[in-house]
């Protein structure tokens, strides 16, 4: 995709006749450029040409979107440019877009994750169109994204499904403060999980730290979070940083107050069941010592076990 700059011709251009692509910034985001922009106007532009290619009067930005940008606040009217050959059509444009700034940008798990996706969504519309002229796509769509991003296609999966993810789970996924190749798991759960997942995330950073989400305790949660039964009404699942549904009453308590502490908490029986047998299992080993004062209140909480258990079982 480089290889048109080569015969590019450079040129001193009015950014006024430019324009910055019209996928970039759903590709990449806001980018910071106050510091490039102070720079600029202390020492002058010196770093390298932006290049552009010819479209309809006017030029867009192939690559130097974030200069262009930072130009344009220090002050500079007329940046340097390579004029380079404009794409022959939106899938080259696509892939220039995308292969053109690969190595030239800071990327976070997010932006991997949309370049992933646009890649994959490139290579598919070429797909369409090499069969509806009769021709084969050479090699499997992951594959060719895996190769132009120079990752497995097992990174480029987990990245799109990042992108299945709630705005504030992808927050944490770009934060740093969690594995996102972890947190990519969370994109099988349905919005009112995620919610929940975010929420016991946000309690445990509050508690222990950034280093206490370890990636097997974030795997734990989010297979835990598979087994909650929440009511069809999502939007009370909203996420909200001071929700402490989630957490147990120990550390709501120690988190919020008292009064967090005896926040009425929703019980899911599948994942409560599952705890108690596991102590139940250790509780009623062979080799499980139990003290001769005990064994007659351990046989009554026995007894009213079995109650329970026959009673829950009539009713299913």
């Amino acid at each position: 995709m480089t290889g048109d700059i080569t015969n590019a011709e450079k040129m001193t251009m009015s950014v006024d006749m430019i324009d910055e692509d019209r996928d970039n910034k759903a590709i990449y985001g806001e980018y910071e450029t106050d510091g490039l922009a102070e720079s600029i106007e202390e020492n002058g532009y010196q770093g390298s040409p932006i290049i552009v290619y010819p479209e309809k009067g006017r030029y867009i930005v192939q690559s130097g979107h974030r200069t262009l940008e930072a130009a344009k606040k220090a002050g500079r009217t007329y940046v340097p440019v390579l004029v380079t050959d404009a794409p022959q059509n939106e899938i080259e444009r696509r892939k220039k877009l995308i292969l053109s700034n690969l190595h030239g940008r800071r990327y976070t798990p997010m932006r991997m994750a949309r370049q992933a996706q646009y890649l994959f969504e490139t290579y598919k519309m070429e797909q369409k169109l090499n069969r509806a002229e009769g021709r084969e796509q050479e090699g499997k769509l992951l594959d060719k994204v895996a190769s132009d991003l120079e990752i497995s296609t097992s990174q480029v999966t987990k990245y799109r499904q990042l992108l299945q993810l709630n705005r504030r789970l992808q927050q944490m996924a770009d934060s740093g403060m969690v594995s996102w190749s972890a947190l990519a798991k969370a994109s099988q759960l349905t919005a009112a999980q995620q919610n929940a997942l975010a929420s016991k995330i946000t309690g445990r950073i509050k508690l222990g730290g950034p280093e206490s989400i370890t990636r097997s305790w974030l795997e734990n949660e989010i297979n835990e979070c598979r087994y909650y039964i929440l009511d069809d009404d999502e939007t009370m699942y909203e996420y909200d940083p001071n929700d402490m549904t989630f957490l147990s009453e120990e550390l709501a308590e120690k988190l919020g107050g008292a009064e967090a502490g005896k926040r009425k908490r929703r019980s899911n029986s599948a994942v409560t069941v599952r705890r108690c047998l596991e102590m139940m299992e250790k509780g009623l080993a062979p080799d499980a010592i139990l003290k001769e004062g005990d064994k007659e209140s351990v046989r009554e909480g026995l007894l009213r076990m079995r109650d329970i258990i026959d009673e829950r079982l009539r009713n299913m």
